[in-house]
């Protein structure tokens, strides 16, 4: 009789874990979802917070750990509040995953790429220090247990639904509710955003290909924010025009891909997707 390949994803019913959990049932995996209030069959007690107490000694063979779930606060500035969720629960369920003799896959963060976290001494200020901080001491903890894992540096995620501190899925959301995007200045800075469907794809990929080490995933399409505003406008809602703000220019932030996990969508058929899925 042939196993049938069982994956637990911890988030799973957040943003990126629903895209993620689809694409795994897609290809015919069980999927478990690690969740803080479970209320379905395939859901299972999971708090980053107190892993000691998740519900994942009983569960059959684990073929891999998709570990999403994080506790995110970018005005944060005490460190020492995200610890426990976002570093010791980590190397908790990489500690499981080894038990399964499964593949973990952890999602980092891109400002890892963009700035240096290696070092607490500026801990006291800085917007996103202690979070991203805590993902570095999360990533130096895999990379120094035994064992393997993969590690995605994920860039900002965009999609229906998506979370608006993201100035694109604002956007989306202004424009799926009668609203206009909202710019600030010129809008010129460049970013090379993902579409979430496109994330989910190359996570199962990574999976499938038990990739190892770091790698930064973001798309391999680079645009400014204009530019991806206007798009937004010309699909959603051609007579809307972007509210232009007074303020201080954006910094071009672009993230280099890992040549192994690239994506599929342009920002302009992600967006066709995106209303798609809204209203045909």
């Amino acid at each position: 009789m042939k196993h049938e390949k069982h994956v637990l994803i911890t988030g799973a019913n957040g943003f990126i874990g629903k895209q993620v959990s689809a694409v795994f049932k897609s290809y015919g995996w069980k999927v478990t979802k690690a969740v803080r209030k479970p209320a379905q069959p395939d859901e299972v007690f999971f708090d980053l917070d107190d892993v000691s107490r998740a519900e994942l000694s009983g569960l059959p063979k684990i073929d891999a750990i998709i570990h999403l779930a994080a506790k995110v606060d970018l005005g944060l500035v005490n460190l020492n509040t995200l610890l426990t969720a976002n570093v010791a629960a980590t190397r908790e369920l990489a500690q499981v995953s080894k038990e399964h003799d499964a593949f973990f896959l952890f999602s980092s963060t891109a400002l890892l790429d963009c700035y240096d976290f290696s070092s607490d001494k500026d801990s006291k200020s800085g917007f996103g220090f202690a979070y991203g901080r805590s993902k570095f001491l999360a990533e130096q903890a895999l990379l120094n247990l035994e064992g393997s894992a993969a590690i995605l540096r994920i860039c900002g995620v965009y999609g229906a639904h998506g979370p608006e501190h993201l100035g694109i899925n604002k956007a989306i959301h202004a424009l799926t509710h009668g609203g206009r995007p909202q710019q600030v200045a010129t809008g010129r800075a460049k970013r090379n955003y993902l579409y979430v469907k496109d994330l989910a794809q190359m996570i199962y990929s990574a999976t499938m290909r038990r990739l190892t080490g770091i790698h930064s995933v973001a798309s391999s399409e680079v645009l400014t924010i204009s530019d991806m505003l206007n798009i937004l406008c010309l699909r959603f809602s051609p007579d809307s025009t972007v509210e232009v703000l007074k303020g201080q220019e954006a910094q071009d932030q672009i993230i280099h891909p890992s040549p192994l996990l690239q994506s599929r969508y342009s920002f302009k058929a992600a967006v066709d997707d995106i209303y798609a899925d809204l209203f045909v």
